[in-house]
């Protein structure tokens, strides 16, 4: 059983003019659980469950700026942080003990969430009327305490075991370039495409990431 309470306020501001607009604001987030874990040993489940509880508080401010250079022509940028929970089931779930293939596996009541600091630029380009639209953007997002799934091996009374469970990563970044065009229309070429629209959208990204276990750096390709 998982029970979360979460309690959350947020203060936003903005400063407008004909050219330009900024938003500058932040959330407070924060976050209390309680999990009460079964545990099966050997494929019997144990009469007594094991309570964990956990609290964090967080505070994630953001910027947003959007410049009109023209009418058809746009410069965007922002910076953020964001958070990204652990799902439930990954910090309560039955711990599942082989004593045959001496394998565990199990949540992890200690894990904390992702938190991404955000950088964005981009341009926008309008065109047939405001019915189309060319954007390029280039994107960095840095994730602290990233969610990873590893199996270790673990020394329990002289004996190897396999041990699967998520840990907190060391940190995860990702980095890429989206490129998006949109047309709402093609009556400007002819007449009977005023109604038919079309878009196309591409995006390389590259990420990397690193964690530490037991003492020791690892890194890992993991790019979903």
């Amino acid at each position: 059983e998982y029970r979360e309470e979460i309690l959350a306020a947020y203060v936003n501001g903005n400063f407008t003019t004909d050219r330009f607009r900024l938003d500058l604001g932040a959330r407070l987030d924060r976050a209390e659980f309680t999990a009460d874990m079964a545990q099966v040993l050997g494929g019997v489940l144990q009469p007594d469950q094991v309570r964990y509880t956990g609290k964090d508080t967080h505070l994630l401010p953001y910027a947003t700026a959007n410049i009109f250079l023209s009418d058809a022509f746009r410069v965007k940028a922002a910076a953020s942080q964001t958070l990204g929970r652990p799902n439930p089931e990954m910090i309560a779930t039955v711990e599942q003990t082989d004593t045959t293939e001496r394998t565990i596996t199990r949540g992890n009541p200690f894990i904390k969430p992702r938190k991404a600091t955000n950088l964005d630029l981009g341009l926008e380009y309008y065109f047939n009327r405001g019915a189309g639209m060319v954007t390029l953007t280039g994107f960095y997002k840095d994730i602290s305490d990233d969610i990873l799934t590893i199996t270790t091996t673990e020394l329990i009374d002289g004996e190897e075991w396999e041990v699967s469970q998520p840990i907190n990563g060391e940190s995860t970044s990702y980095k890429g370039i989206e490129f998006g065009i949109v047309n709402n229309s093609f009556g400007n070429v002819a007449p009977l495409l005023d109604k038919v629209g079309a878009s196309l959208n591409l995006v390389w990204v590259k990420g990397k990431s690193a964690y530490l276990y037991n003492g020791v750096r690892r890194d890992s390709d993991r790019l979903q």
